[in-house]
């Protein structure tokens, strides 16, 4: 498995990343997902996610 966390750098710096990760990764586990997988998470803010919808969805 592979597991990226993305924090948005406009974001108060009171996420911890060690801790979503550790929850992602406690997720994946728990649900029995393989070792093929991988999973990107995104903590962003509205206007970013916009933005990202933009660029990769169209």
């Amino acid at each position: 498995m592979e597991l990226n966390v993305l924090i948005d750098e406009d974001l108060e710096p009171n996420l911890e990343l060690d801790w979503l990760q550790s929850i992602a990764w406690q997720v994946l586990v728990a649900q029995g997902v393989g070792a093929e997988v991988e999973m990107g998470l995104v903590i962003a803010t509205q206007e970013r996610v916009q933005q990202l919808n933009k660029d990769y969805l169209g």
